[in-house]
């Protein structure tokens, strides 16, 4: 088993995340920009401040680039591609997303378990990156959680997290034997320690692959700031990468079928032309 690296180890090469899966870019933003994306947010989830869609909730707003389209250019500055340039040569298509979560704090998953239980497989044999860019506007501190937790190396060995989307009578009396032992995937990664917690600050960002195993960084204690956190897909032209989008706007959650019919607004698409980047949208 390849061990977790140090934090400390971290390095923004391409080398790097295709061993571990995971790296940080630092520096991305000033703590200016961050002051000003957070305002923005805080007055977004105001009772009434936006227009919301059906597919909004209390924890995601969708859309926020045609809400406020100056946060385009807050989140998306030269730094940025050129940290994703970095990791993926001049190849790039981006999967813009276009919702802030709010305080959400997932559990340990992979991004392409369904579909690989859906019989799509490509993403297994293919070796060019698929990239989450997380843009959190918040330091991550083991108190107040506010980063993402990833288990090193995991995108490059099967999906553990399989069996626990069958739901016959046998596999959810297996299920509930190995809880009662302390042996189902999330047990055995919390008591072996197999993960490191990216630390990055809020201007940074946090990238992993979507193939590799991660959850939310959670708080020990009440947080003392609101948890804002962005997500965008980056990868190269591939069929991987094609059988990914596909299947995400296929899946039945609010947030998919909302981004089933999204159009991208313009200034992403002036954002992605600026910066030699081809949208899928």
């Amino acid at each position: 088993m390849i061990q977790p690296p140090s934090v400390q180890a971290s390095k923004p090469t391409a080398d790097f995340i295709a061993q571990y899966g995971w790296t940080r870019l630092n520096g991305i933003y000033t703590t200016g920009d961050i002051a000003k994306a957070r305002a923005i947010f805080d007055e977004m989830f105001q009772p009434g401040a936006v227009q919301r869609s059906s597919s909004d909730s209390d924890h995601i707003i969708n859309d926020i680039y045609r809400h406020r389209p100056e946060l385009g250019r807050i989140i998306f500055n030269e730094k940025y591609f050129a940290g994703v340039r970095s990791l993926l040569g001049e190849d790039i298509v981006w999967l813009p997303e276009c919702a802030i979560h709010r305080d959400r704090y997932a559990k340990w998953h992979k991004d392409t378990t369904e579909q690989e239980i859906g019989g799509i497989t490509s993403h297994i044999e293919e070796p060019s990156p698929m990239l989450q860019v997380s843009t959190y506007l918040q330091d991550y501190s083991p108190e107040d959680g506010g980063g993402i937790s990833v288990v090193p190396a995991s995108h490059r060995k099967p999906d553990r997290f399989m069996d626990m989307y069958q739901f016959d009578i046998l596999s959810r009396i297996k299920r509930k034997v190995a809880r009662a032992m302390g042996q189902t995937v999330f047990q055995k990664i919390e008591k072996n320690k197999e993960f490191v917690d990216i630390p990055s600050k809020a201007t940074d960002l946090a990238v992993f692959d979507i193939r590799t195993e991660h959850r939310a960084s959670s708080p020990i204690k009440q947080p003392s700031l609101i948890k804002y956190s962005i997500f965008n897909t980056f990868g190269n032209n591939t069929k991987a990468l094609k059988d990914y989008y596909g299947f995400m706007k296929q899946r039945p959650e609010p947030y998919y079928v909302y981004y089933k019919n999204y159009k991208a607004p313009d200034i992403i698409f002036e954002i992605a032309k600026e910066n030699n980047v081809v949208v899928w949208d």
